[in-house]
């Protein structure tokens, strides 16, 4: 993706492919098969030699099918061209979270680390170091926030906290899954006929960790 040059839009070739014959501009990563590979976050992804068809037979891949549908969508120019109007349309999230993985820290940000690591939490944010990188003091305060925020001034933990209701109430990206979402998922299955007393009885687990979190967050 010319916007994400770490995500590369993908079909899982197992799949039936007419679907994402079928597919628009709007709904082609809603489409069952079709996934963005970030190949910076993934150990390594093997070239089609590495599978002989003695490995497929033992995956359980049918190899002359997916060879049969990758050449179906080689010869489908619309697919090439939906996934480039995808890439012009696909705006990365502004939030340091997300941009962990865009680009590696420098030398003299790493030293800076080392620095972070060694000092006390309660030290951390006090050092007032010069990075280089701008995501870092973000990164850096919410670090101690998740692990230290019994350390925060009354400020920062002012800010803390209204970080963390933003976060859940109104998660970043594409996320389908907000607060309410959740909240609302818990009740109707609570109340299903359809769902186990073992599945309630982890629903219930939930339902208490929504409310404890309502409390530290919200009150």
């Amino acid at each position: 993706m010319r916007n994400n040059p770490n995500a590369v839009i993908c079909f899982d070739l197992s799949r039936d492919i007419a679907p994402l014959l079928q597919a628009t501009e709007e709904n082609l990563l809603k489409v069952d098969g079709v996934f963005t590979l970030a190949i910076n976050k993934c150990p390594f992804v093997s070239p089609l030699s590495v599978l002989t068809d003695q490995l497929a037979i033992k995956l359980g891949l049918d190899k002359k099918l997916a060879l049969f549908r990758h050449q179906q969508i080689i010869n489908e120019p619309k697919l090439l061209l939906l996934a480039r109007n995808y890439e012009d349309s696909f705006e990365g999230v502004d939030d340091v979270d997300f941009q962990l993985y865009d680009r590696f820290f420098g030398d003299a940000d790493q030293k800076r680390f080392a620095l972070i690591r060694a000092a006390q939490p309660k030290e951390k944010l006090s050092l007032n170091l010069d990075f280089e990188d701008t995501r870092i003091p973000t990164m850096l305060f919410r670090h101690v926030g998740r692990n230290w925020s019994e350390v925060f001034t009354e400020e920062q933990r002012r800010k803390w906290r209204s970080y963390c209701a933003n976060r859940t109430l109104n998660p970043p990206g594409q996320v389908k899954m907000n607060w309410t979402f959740f909240n609302r998922k818990i009740e109707e299955k609570l109340a299903s006929t359809d769902v186990s007393a073992e599945e309630k009885r982890v629903l219930a687990d939930l339902k208490a960790y929504s409310q404890e979190l309502e409390k530290r967050i919200f009150s």
